[in-house]
């Protein structure tokens, strides 16, 4: 069971992460790079 829930979470952090991202290049366009 610890490491179900630790997948879990390995998993929802990649989610938020890749949110996060999306969110991230939404609010700053590439051609500030």
């Amino acid at each position: 069971m610890c490491v179900e829930l630790t997948y879990l979470l390995m998993l929802e952090a990649k989610s938020y992460s890749y949110l996060d991202y999306r969110v991230f290049r939404e609010y700053f366009p590439e051609d500030i790079w």
